[in-house]
């Protein structure tokens, strides 16, 4: 019966656990130092799976039929003896019970952690801005923002959520209308009725019940700044400012973060993804099985970035069991061609919008154009060190690139000629190339967080960004000059 009784219980455990973490992620919201006791129970991770395997080894090695019992099988004698003493099961299970308890508890913590940061700054501001900077982050932070969106109206059914598309202004309008119709707002439909202003005046009325906004994707200044042909307010103008109601603003652009959260101080940066994390997302995603030391060497050929991720695995289980994990990698290797094909190739996801592109080369080139458009002289400079080696690139060779433009060439496999010439023109450019364009255009670079310093003079960036670069510029007929 104590086995019988020990066996039951697994059943309860895992309801059990589930509280436990929901109790969890509770604390970490209401006390700020409940994260520093997650992120000791995440590190115990690695030895409770230890533990864990060592015990269901030792299980396997006892339940497994020796010799003589295989003999005695094949005569027809019935005298399999069970190998265990009760007190050793209930251990076993005992033991069993504490590791999935923990497991299920280490499985949550990564977004738990990162949730908790978005609900200690968002509980007492009326906005926030969460600074998702790159697309090497993009996808790792939607997926928290999501969630947290969820918890919110979880913890608060009687909260109103609003989901508000920033990336322009069509998108902008197009949320607020349909969050108009859901509120049945009157006169929604008078043609000289803005929309936006009757939504934002309904938000700040005193009589309106709680309610969370999500503007994702505010990553163009413009958008929000200026004004329409038509004298309206500039968009931001429209986002309701009230006690009653809180905004939580994504953006890939500090500088936008910045001016739509009115500072710093209200900004959260994600993190860049992790091997550990890139690999779970992969395996997640994948339909079939890989082995530690290819999917190792993928993630390292992906730089970790989460879109490259999700376009890999969606593009290896499209061709299963053709494609396999290996051969994706090396195809990805083989060639600069046949990398470009691979990343130019948009696969559905239902977890993006459906005019989002889920090619990693498209989604860059959106970003660079951007970048183009806003500073165009940064974009010269993200050009030039897309030229060198990803690390260590030598701030003393990073003058003169405003001219560059149209003094380079690429080779046939991408390579950039444009280095020799700038060296030869760097000591003319002296007049227009001063030093403070050359902190700003950096600062616009490491503001999309495309490039960091690794020491004084020094700077790296992903090689995949600096590939992505290239293949945009070599099609683009502004740059057919310099990218030939």
């Amino acid at each position: 019966m104590e086995v019988l009784g020990a066996a039951a219980s697994l059943g309860a455990v895992i309801d059990l656990s589930a509280k436990v973490a929901t109790l969890c992620v509770q604390y970490a919201e209401a006390v700020a130092n409940a994260r520093d006791d997650i992120r000791r129970l995440q590190n115990q991770l690695t030895s409770i799976i230890a533990e864990c395997t060592g015990d269901l080894r030792e299980l396997e090695k006892k339940l497994s039929p020796n010799p003589a019992r295989r003999f005695m099988r094949r005569v027809g004698f019935r005298a399999l003896k069970w190998p265990f003493m009760s007190q050793e099961v209930n251990r076993l299970l005992s033991s069993l019970e504490r590791y999935e308890k923990t497991v299920l508890l280490g499985l949550q913590l990564d977004q738990t952690t990162m949730i908790s940061e978005i609900h200690e700054g968002v509980r007492n501001l009326a906005s926030q801005a969460t600074e998702d900077v790159s697309i090497s982050r993009k996808p790792h932070y939607v997926l928290p923002s999501i969630h947290f969106a969820h918890q919110v109206h979880s913890d608060s059914p009687d909260t109103s959520m609003i989901w508000v598309r920033g990336n322009n202004k069509e998108t902008f309008e197009q949320s607020y209308r349909t969050f108009a119709d859901v509120l049945a707002l009157p006169r929604r439909h008078e043609p000289q009725v803005n929309v936006m202003a009757l939504v934002r005046d309904c938000l700040q009325s005193s009589d309106v019940s709680a309610w969370f906004m999500v503007v994702d994707n505010a990553d163009d200044v413009s958008v929000f700044f200026a004004k329409d042909d038509q004298d309206h307010e500039p968009l931001a103008s429209y986002l309701p400012k009230t006690a009653k109601g809180k905004i939580l603003i994504t953006s890939r652009s500090l500088d936008a973060a910045e001016k739509l959260a009115g500072g710093d101080s209200t900004i959260l940066r994600i993190p860049y993804m992790e091997e550990e994390q890139a690999l779970h997302l992969l395996r997640k995603k994948l339909h079939q099985e890989v082995d530690e030391a290819t999917a190792s060497n993928l993630m390292r050929a992906l730089n970790y970035i989460p879109l490259a991720v999700n376009q890999a695995a969606a593009y290896i289980n499209r061709r299963s069991p053709l494609e396999t994990p290996e051969s994706y990698l090396d195809k990805f290797r083989r060639s600069e061609k046949q990398r470009d094909g691979l990343l130019r190739i948009d696969g559905g996801d239902l977890g993006r919008p459906d005019d989002a592109s889920n090619s990693i080369v498209l989604t860059w080139q959106v970003t660079f154009e951007q970048i183009r458009r806003e500073k165009p002289r940064a974009a010269n400079l993200l050009s030039l060190m897309s030229c060198f080696q990803a690390q260590n690139i030598p701030e003393n060779m990073l003058h003169g690139y405003e001219d560059v433009a149209s003094q380079g060439e690429v080779g046939s496999k991408g390579s950039c000629k444009c280095l020799d010439t700038y060296i030869d023109t760097d000591a003319n450019t002296d007049e227009v190339d001063t030093r403070g364009n050359f902190e700003n255009d950096i600062d616009v670079l490491r503001g999309y967080s495309l490039i960091s310093p690794t020491a004084p003079g020094l700077y790296e960036m992903h090689s995949l960004v600096q590939f992505c670069t290239r293949e945009v510029r070599t099609r683009s007929s502004h740059y057919a000059s310099y990218y030939g």
